[in-house]
C-alpha cells in the first residue's frame, strides 16, 4: 500500500461558486503535509481520523467536523480501519457572501474539530452532483456559531510569507525557487528559515504543491493531455507531476480526471 492511499469516490467542481464538493475514504498511511488553497470543511462518516495541523495534533470522530484554513500545511492518516468522509472545499469568495468574521478569526486559534452531528449530517446530504449553494450557504452560517467570538478573537488580513506572495503570483511562469529567494530583501538563510517555519515546508515543495493544486481545474476541463499539463506547469516529466498530484490529493491526477468526468 502507497503512503498516499487515500481513495476518492466522487469530486464536483462549482467554480463559479468557489465550492468543490468530495467524498472519500482515507486508509492507515493517509497524507503527508500538504495545503490547499480553499477552506476544508468536512465531516467524518465513519471512522476515526487522526491529522496534524499547523503545529497541533487532533482526532476527529464520526459526527465530528474538521475546519482547516487555506494554506494551512496538514497531515493526516485512518486512526481506525476505515474512514469515510465528505469535505468541501470553500474559497474565500463564497465566505464572502455570509457574515465570515468568524472564519477569518478562527486562523489566529487551534480550533479545528467540533462535535456537531446534526451538522454532519448536514454535510453528508450535500449533492456531490449538483452544489446546492442556498443549502451550502446555510450550512455556513450554521458552522459559525461554533466559531470563536469576533470580540474575542481579533480579525486581521491573512499574512503570507512574501516568498508565497511571489510564488502565488508567478506560479504560472518558469519561474525557479532560487531566483525567488535571491529576490528577497532578506538573507537566503533568514528567507528559508522563515519560510519553512512559518508554512511548515520547504519553498520548492510549496511551489510544487500550488502548482498541482491549480492543476485540478485543468483537469475538470479536459484541455491538455496529462504529459502536457506537467509541461504546462514545470514540471521535470509526468511522473513528477503525478507524485507531487498524488501528494496532494491521495490520487494521481489521471485517477481525479476519471472521478471527475464520471458524474
Amino acid at each position: 500500500m502507497s503512503k498516499s492511499d487515500k481513495h476518492i469516490t466522487e469530486w464536483t467542481m462549482a467554480p463559479q461558486y468557489d465550492v468543490e464538493v468530495v467524498s472519500a475514504r482515507m486508509g492507515p498511511h493517509g497524507l503527508d503535509g500538504h495545503f490547499h488553497d480553499a477552506w476544508s470543511i468536512g465531516a467524518i462518516l465513519e471512522g476515526t481520523c487522526s491529522f496534524r495541523s499547523g503545529s497541533h495534533e487532533y482526532k476527529a470522530r464520526q459526527g465530528d467536523l474538521f475546519l482547516i484554513p487555506p494554506f494551512e500545511v496538514h497531515s493526516c492518516a485512518a486512526a481506525s480501519s476505515d474512514v469515510r468522509y465528505k469535505v468541501l472545499y470553500i474559497g474565500d469568495s463564497c465566505l464572502l457572501k455570509i457574515d465570515a468574521d468568524r472564519f477569518f478569526a478562527l486562523e489566529d486559534t487551534s480550533s479545528r474539530v467540533f462535535t456537531a452531528p446534526a451538522l454532519a449530517e448536514h454535510i453528508a446530504a450535500l449533492s456531490a452532483h449538483d452544489v446546492d449553494m442556498v443549502r451550502a450557504n446555510a450550512l455556513l452560517r450554521a458552522l459559525s456559531a461554533f466559531l470563536p467570538s469576533t470580540q474575542e478573537t481579533c480579525v486581521r488580513e491573512r499574512e503570507l510569507h512574501p516568498l508565497q506572495n511571489a510564488m502565488h503570483q508567478l506560479w504560472q511562469s518558469d519561474v525557479e525557487v532560487g531566483e525567488l529567494v535571491e529576490r528577497s530583501p532578506h538573507s537566503r538563510w533568514h528567507t528559508l528559515r522563515t519560510f519553512r517555519s512559518q508554512t511548515g515546508l520547504s519553498p520548492s515543495a510549496y511551489l510544487r504543491q500550488l502548482r498541482a493544486l491549480k492543476a485540478r481545474f485543468q483537469l475538470n476541463q479536459q484541455r491538455a493531455s496529462l504529459s502536457d499539463l506537467a509541461l504546462l506547469l514545470h514540471f521535470a516529466d509526468q511522473a513528477h507531476f503525478t507524485r507531487t498530484f498524488k501528494a496532494v490529493f491521495g490520487v494521481t491526477p489521471g485517477r481525479l480526471r476519471n472521478v471527475i468526468m464520471r458524474r
